[in-house]
Order: structure tokens, then C-alpha cells, then sequence
């Protein structure tokens, strides 16, 4: 009767044991498929900002802004400066002066266009060419704003250039704004050389523009691109 009592008590010992067992298994697959929850949390976050730190960064239009000082100043998608880029040693210069990365681009024209420097060169008759390159709604819309911005400063000329225009531009290395008065040269004077545009001001081709002949009232309509309003007549 002992030897049946001592086996029934190691029996039930064994299956407590068992139960245990099965309890700590339990328990340590509990905690595992919390150790993947968390993981696969922590990768989709980092997925998440990996995607936004993405967008954020990823140029989708440029600014070709050019007086003297020229500079390019990258755009996102939430008409945001994410980079600035000096186009000769003036641009560097100006670059040095002002404070524009990781602002809107509104607000960094508007800068631009306020700066001593800028505003000297407008006094002396030069012009601020401000060129929106790129292509598809935001590039017009972006254009409409920065007219908006400037409409009331003289001698400064806001253009469009597609991403074609600004392939065009670079083969022939001329900047976005000298390209975009070749090209209308060449409508009233196919003779003009790109080496000769090259050399000269902004405001040395708009005077050449208008002692040809050209119409500075008729550039939206002929070249699509936006109006100038730099008090020239």
C-alpha cells in the first residue's frame, strides 16, 4: 500500500512538475512575442522616419537666383531650402551674409531681395533674375508666390525654366537666366552666340533685348514664361 502511495505521490509530483514546465514555456513565449512586437515597432518607426527624412530631403524644384551674386538654391516639396549652392565667388560671398537654409522659400527671397548688397546692385540698375526650374504644379505655384513676394521691387525679373530648359542651359553653360534670354534673342537675332550672352549682365541683354526690337510687354505670351517688373521701358 506504501509502494502504491509513494508511486501516486511521484506521479503527481511528475505532473506538477510538467505543469511547471509548461508554464515557464509559456511564459518565455510570451515574453518572445513581446521581443517581436517591440522589434517589428521599432522597425516600422524607423522605416516611418527613415521615409519622411526622405521626403524632406528630396529636391523637387531649384531657385536660379542671379544679380551678380548667382546661387541655386534647392527646394522640397513643402517649399522648404534644403540646400544652397553659390554660383560664382559673389554668390559665396552672399551666401556668407545671410541665413536662408531650412526656411521657406518665400521668406528666403524675401531675404535675398532685402539684403545690402542685392539692394545696392538693383540701385545701380542691375537686375535680380529669380528663376523657378522645375516641372509639374508646384513649380507654378511656387512661381505665383515669389511674383506675389517681389511685386513690389523694380528691377526684378521672376521666370519659369523646365527641367529641359535647364538641361539646355547647362550644354550650353549658361546660366538658367542667360538662357532664358538667348532664347528670345534668338527670335528676333538667330546671329546671337551663346559666348556672347555669356559675357554680358543681365541688364547689358535686357537693353540688347529692347534695341532690337523686342517687347518685354509680350515675353509671357511668346515664351510662357512670367512677366518682369524691373521699370525698364
Amino acid at each position: 500500500m506504501n509502494k502504491i502511495c509513494q508511486a501516486f505521490d511521484s506521479f503527481k509530483a511528475d505532473s506538477d512538475l510538467k505543469e511547471k514546465t509548461k508554464e515557464m514555456i509559456r511564459a518565455k513565449r510570451g515574453k518572445k512575442r513581446g521581443y517581436r512586437s517591440y522589434i517589428v515597432a521599432f522597425a516600422a518607426c524607423f522605416v516611418f522616419v527613415g521615409f519622411g527624412i526622405y521626403l524632406f530631403f528630396d529636391p523637387t524644384l531649384s531657385l536660379a537666383i542671379e544679380v551678380n551674386p548667382a546661387i541655386e538654391l534647392g527646394i522640397n516639396r513643402f517649399d522648404i531650402v534644403i540646400s544652397v549652392t553659390a554660383k560664382n565667388d559673389d554668390g559665396q560671398k552672399l551666401l556668407a551674409d545671410i541665413d536662408i537654409l531650412f526656411k521657406n522659400c518665400n521668406e528666403a527671397v524675401e531675404i535675398i531681395v532685402d539684403d545690402d548688397y542685392v539692394q545696392s546692385l538693383m540701385s545701380a540698375d542691375e537686375i535680380l533674375s529669380i528663376g523657378v526650374v522645375g516641372d509639374g504644379e508646384q513649380s507654378q505655384r511656387v512661381l505665383t508666390d515669389i511674383e506675389n513676394e517681389t511685386k513690389g521691387h523694380e528691377h526684378i525679373d521672376c521666370f519659369h525654366a523646365s527641367d529641359n530648359d535647364a538641361k539646355c542651359a547647362d550644354d550650353l553653360g549658361l546660366s538658367h537666366s542667360r538662357y532664358r534670354w538667348y532664347e528670345l534673342l534668338k527670335q528676333i537675332d538667330p546671329t546671337i552666340d551663346a559666348e556672347t550672352i555669356a559675357s554680358m549682365k543681365i541688364s547689358e541683354i535686357v537693353d540688347l533685348y529692347t534695341e532690337l526690337g523686342g517687347d518685354l510687354n509680350k515675353i509671357d505670351a511668346e515664351s510662357h514664361h512670367s512677366k518682369t517688373h524691373h521699370g525698364r521701358e
